[in-house]
């Protein structure tokens, strides 16, 4: 009798835990693929776009994302692995870096070079506004801002 009993309530025990696994069983899958997407997302590189101003316009879609990259670290790293030139002055603090050419284009008293990331005008000196992993940054030699 006391043996009947025991395998009853074992019996009960599994068919409850399984009736709970079963129940949460989208909760831990959407756990573990939060967790595949942020793995995913922080080996996502950054985009750089170059816009001369003059209707040539160059994309690179691999540039390698590190933790702390910076706008001007992304432009760096692309001219190191792509092979075109930036000449920039340090202003440090809050100024940062300003990008005076870009592959020999610069140096107009009416154009500049200015950047956005994901769409959104940068605000900040190039060495202080960090980028993240997905992030499509744009460089353009234009009038003020457009």
């Amino acid at each position: 009798m006391k043996k009947t009993h025991g395998l009853l309530l074992l019996l009960i025990v599994f068919v409850l835990g399984a009736y709970v696994g079963v129940r949460n069983a989208d909760k831990f899958l959407a756990v573990r693929q939060a967790v595949s997407d942020e793995r995913a997302q922080e080996n996502d590189p950054v985009s750089l776009m170059l816009d001369f101003g003059d209707g040539r316009v160059r994309t690179f879609h691999a540039v390698a994302w590190q933790e702390g990259m910076t706008v001007a670290d992304v432009l760096h790293a692309g001219a190191d692995t792509q092979g075109f030139t930036v000449g920039s002055k340090d202003f440090g603090g809050s100024l940062g870096i300003f990008v005076e050419t870009i592959d020999g284009v610069g140096g107009g008293t009416d154009r500049w070079w200015q950047y956005w990331v994901n769409n959104v005008y940068g605000t900040v000196g190039a060495g202080n506004r960090q980028v993240m992993p997905g992030d499509v940054v744009e460089w353009k030699f234009i009038r003020g801002q457009q």
